[in-house]
Parts: C-alpha cells; sequence; structure tokens
C-alpha cells in the first residue's frame, strides 16, 4: 500500500507501508506496529534516504518513553552524554505502554 507520510510541513508521497508477515513477539501479546528499519529497497530508511540525509537514531525501552529521531541536522543528546550531530529533525515521542519492534 501506498501512502502519505507528513513530517511537520514536508509530506513525503508513494511511501510504502503494510504489515508483515511471520512476526513473533513472545514478551506481549499484541503488537501495534512495526518499523522495518533495514536496508532493502522498501524499508523505511531507504524510501527517505534523500530526504532525511540516511541519518536515524532511536531509543525504545520496554519500560520507558522511548524516541525515534531521524534526519539532516540532527541533535541528539543520549544519557551517557554521547552526542550524535547530522541534519532536519523530526521525531516521534513514543508512549511507555505502547510495544513497538524495529526489524532490521
Amino acid at each position: 500500500m501506498l501512502e502519505t507520510l507528513i513530517l511537520g510541513q514536508k509530506r513525503i508521497l508513494n511511501m510504502a507501508m503494510g504489515c508483515g508477515r511471520n512476526n513473533q513477539v513472545n514478551t506481549l501479546s499484541i503488537v501495534t506496529w512495526l518499523l522495518g528499519l533495514g536496508g532493502g529497497q522498501i524499508s523505511f530508511l531507504n524510501q527517505l534516504s534523500v530526504k532525511i540525509g540516511g541519518s536515524l537514531s532511536y531509543c525504545l525501552g520496554s519500560r520507558s518513553p522511548g524516541w525515534l529521531a531521524f534526519g539532516i541536522g540532527l541533535h541528539i543528546a543520549f544519557p551517557m552524554g554521547v552526542t550524535w550531530a547530522v541534519g532536519h529533525r523530526c521525531s516521534i515521542n513514543l508512549e511507555p505502554q505502547v510495544f513497538t519492534m524495529l526489524g532490521f
């Protein structure tokens, strides 16, 4: 399925999105979504690579709030004091109650 992804003022047309197959999760009975971050041709990052400069940073904990940020101009300070600076910042705040799974 092709969708339009809206990040702030930017619109990204024809983004391939859909469901995975044979996904297994043993820790929770419900998975709310799956985000493919691999290098395949239709992966989320590959489709956005030109727009976001191939930059991604995330922290997804199972018991605490997490975040996902990507783009040119990305400046994130990690809890251990490490800073990664790359490019335009787009971020998604993830609630602790929502289980997320990243597909590499």
